[in-house]
């Protein structure tokens, strides 16, 4: 009871809709468990029916971006996105839209150099790497500040990649050399390691410029 008016509460399924009336429908702007492969190509970005094989274009087509990464925090995707040596954050959803969030500060020119290689962590970190560089940019940190570490090798590796992917269950980022190795990295002890040679497996080693 509130002020003498009493509230109702009925159990059982919605109510029809009532003609002449205007309904707001809520709508789902974010990935959510989206079982499909996203990928930039050409300045689009594309959804790739694993099943087909088949690729359908979202939204306009964009100035260039990449390092894309699905953002388990807020379900959205994130790319990374270089006009000469400045580097800015661009968040996109599921239509392909970009909402531009402003400059990164990058602590090195090798920073933004590893901008189409990243992948995020579970803690909204967006993690880039090039050479031995690993970036780190935790996106709801305004400002948008870059952090830098030098992986330290526990073999002989070559890092020569094209994307990194994070795997939840090792903690760890992994990707495929060009010469057909799968490296490990550690972001928090910040090593690399080469796991071995799969070359043969792969039938023409290179490296894999959209790993999953």
């Amino acid at each position: 009871m509130n002020g003498g008016t009493a509230i109702t509460h009925k159990w059982g399924s919605a109510p029809l809709p009532e003609a002449g009336r205007a309904y707001r429908v809520a709508v789902d702007t974010t990935f959510g468990c989206d079982p499909s492969f996203y990928q930039v190509i050409g300045n689009h970005m594309k959804r790739l029916d694993v099943v087909s094989g088949t690729y359908v274009t979202l939204g306009a087509a964009s100035e260039n971006y990449n390092g894309i990464g699905y953002n388990d925090e807020d379900g959205m995707i994130y790319g990374l996105k270089k006009k000469g040596s400045n580097m800015n954050l661009w968040r996109l959803n599921p239509n392909g839209q970009e909402t531009d969030l402003g400059q990164i500060a990058a602590p090195s020119s090798n920073y933004p150099n590893g901008h189409y290689k990243a992948d995020f962590d579970l803690e909204g970190n967006l993690y880039s790497i090039n050479g031995l560089q690993l970036g780190r940019l935790d996106v709801d940190s305004l400002p948008l500040t870059g952090y830098e570490n030098t992986l330290t090798q526990i073999n002989s590796v070559n890092t020569g990649v094209h994307d990194i992917a994070y795997n939840e269950e090792f903690d760890q980022f992994y990707t495929v050399n060009q010469i057909g190795h799968i490296l490990a990295i550690d972001h928090k002890a910040n090593t690399i390691e080469d796991l071995g040679d799969f070359s043969s497996s792969l039938g023409n080693p290179s490296a894999f410029g959209a790993v999953w």
